[in-house]
């Protein structure tokens, strides 16, 4: 279920500067551009999500190490996006690239760290079971 959110993040952030960059009309026209700008964004944006999402889904990853890798893509996604939104300079576009060149090693450190923090959680009992009681007991 994780994945849903996981993927829609990018298409929120592109709903976010599609809403804030330049000066927004109320009119059909623009409402019309806007959406055909959200598609492109997302489609560019969710490109590590999916990415991501596809190798965990087929190599079956641990919770915590899929949870991981996507928390490292969201952070380098709102940290370019932040980057690239706060300045008006033409070269700042060039931002992105850090995002996609970027969003490897953010991953993989979120996985890293998220698979230490699951493993960490299970050995000193703080582990959710489905059982409901704690380390599994009836």
């Amino acid at each position: 279920m994780y994945y849903v959110f996981n993927l829609a993040f990018p298409a929120i952030v592109a709903l976010i500067i599609i809403a804030t960059n330049g000066h927004a009309e109320w009119s059909l026209t623009w409402f019309d551009k806007s959406l055909g700008n959200l598609g492109t964004n997302y489609m560019l944006f969710a490109l590590p999500h999916w990415i991501w999402a596809s190798a965990t889904s087929y190599f079956n990853s641990s919770d915590g190490a899929t949870i991981g890798g996507f928390i490292g893509a969201h952070v380098l996604l709102v940290g370019v996006a932040i980057l690239v939104a706060s300045s008006n300079s033409p070269e700042t576009a060039n931002g992105w690239f850090l995002y996609y060149f970027g969003s490897p090693i953010t991953i993989a450190v979120g996985a890293l760290t998220g698979r230490k923090i699951s493993q960490w959680r299970t050995n000193n009992g703080l582990a959710h079971h489905s059982s409901g009681t704690p380390n599994g007991a009836p």
